[in-house]
């Protein structure tokens, strides 16, 4: 029997060996699979992806490039397994013939671990481009300690404390962005996020993780002197100014064509007399 912490378990219907990891390790190789990725966890979206999955850690002697190779294969919904990756060169090394073990000794069950896939946005930019990133996988596994696992001890851990690390992680990211904007916009800012620190700090005390450290908030700005407070013109009195101003204008314009001289007269003096168009002569009678 190996001293790798462990547990029998029967995980979405697979009877597995259920490792009980420690620590996150990255897998390696996630870009020749990224179609298989994608068929455990969706499509590609504008927000990318932060999932949680079930990762087979599955021997492979008969590699043509490493015969000490591990391949991480990821559980899909339909119980079917794809591959995504290896571990790294010198955790394999290690691991393979524990691994070999481990399903040897229990049956022949496969051992599975917790993961996560990252990565895998795609979104438009301003330029009309688009911006894709690819998916990436880690693992939660043991401690290799000099070349093998630590030895197992007595194991209280909860089910929903196996992701642990992956929580600390995601609410420390989160964390920072906040205190980001406290640092920046003070009490404003903690008042505007109060439900998203109450939901961190809540997920602090389920899953037993370090409070939060304090910050220090900056300082109000002094009000400033009434002397130095400039007059504010308020739109309307600045609408009822320039009605008032076109109306002066126009006004002015009119006075001015109402001074003009009336018809009939030149430079104020009467005009001449017109000359009288001369009379038509009277037809004359005509004979039948």
């Amino acid at each position: 029997m190996t001293d790798v912490p462990h547990e029998l378990r029967d995980v979405g219907g697979v009877p597995a060996v259920w490792l009980l990891g420690d620590h996150i390790e990255d897998v390696v190789g996630e870009s020749h699979y990224q179609s298989e990725i994608e068929s455990v966890v969706g499509p590609k979206t504008p927000d990318g992806h932060d999932d949680d999955v079930i990762a087979w850690l599955r021997p492979e002697p008969d590699n043509a490039h490493d015969p000490n190779a591990v391949a991480v294969m990821l559980k899909s919904a339909a119980a079917t397994f794809a591959k995504c990756g290896h571990l790294p060169r010198e955790l394999a090394v290690a691991w393979q013939p524990l691994l070999v073990t481990l399903g040897a000794t229990n049956g022949g069950r496969p051992v599975l671990c917790a993961g996560t896939v990252r990565g895998g946005w795609s979104r438009g930019k301003k330029s009309g481009e688009r911006s894709v990133g690819s998916f990436g996988v880690k693992v939660d596994v043991p401690t290799i300690a000099e070349g093998r696992p630590r030895p197992a001890t007595v194991i209280t851990i909860d089910v929903t404390a196996l992701a642990r690390p992956q929580i600390q992680a995601k609410v420390e990211e989160l964390q920072a962005q906040l205190d980001e904007n406290y640092r920046l916009y003070g009490a404003m800012a903690v008042a505007k996020h109060a439900a998203s620190q109450a939901e961190l700090d809540a997920m602090r005390a389920k899953y037993g993780l370090p409070p939060r450290a304090p910050i220090a908030l900056p300082q109000a700005p002094p009000p400033v002197p009434a002397s130095r407070v400039k007059p504010q013109v308020s739109q309307r009195t600045a609408t009822i100014v320039g009605v008032v101003l076109l109306v002066l204008l126009f006004g002015g314009c009119f006075a001015c064509l109402g001074s003009s001289p009336p018809p009939g007269t030149m430079n104020g003096a009467a005009a001449p007399a017109q000359r009288a168009a001369p009379a038509k002569p009277a037809a004359k009678p005509v004979r039948r």
